[in-house]
């Protein structure tokens, strides 16, 4: 995946959180997002080495 295409896809999680009415789905995306930050910073760590 290219990285603007990551990018659009993090954008749209991101408005769903803003613009959702119940919190459970918005505590659903944001750790959606924050599971997808953690395997690319692992994938990161894992490359530099």
């Amino acid at each position: 995946m290219r990285a603007c295409e990551i990018r659009e896809e993090s954008h749209s999680s991101l408005g769903i959180v803003t613009n959702e009415s119940t919190d459970k789905k918005a505590a659903d995306s944001i750790r959606n997002v924050k599971n997808a930050v953690g395997k690319l910073d692992r994938s990161v760590w894992q490359s530099a080495r």
